[in-house]
């Protein structure tokens, strides 16, 4: 490891530094997945998670929605209602 100095490989730097903490099967999208969630989980919106994470509203939606509370609160408030 070059202490100090920039990263030549990400997938080098990320596998040592892996190795070092005993982490297995893992690879760096695993980073932006574990931080899209949390950031969902508390309360980010799709618009600013797409420009924080450079990533597309799409492809939020599809795979990382589900992790925020409000995912399926209002189709549930719909489902809750009773009949009319």
């Amino acid at each position: 490891m070059a202490r100090g100095k920039p990263v030549a490989s990400i997938r080098k730097a990320y596998a040592e530094a892996s190795a070092a903490a005993g982490v297995t099967n893992t690879v760096p999208r695993d980073l932006k997945r574990t931080a899209v969630t949390w950031a969902f989980q508390k309360g980010m919106t799709k618009e600013d998670a797409a420009d924080w994470f450079d990533t597309t509203s799409q492809t939020l939606e599809r795979v990382y929605r589900q992790h925020s509370p409000d995912h399926l609160s209002r189709a549930l408030s719909i489902m809750e209602r009773k009949g009319s």
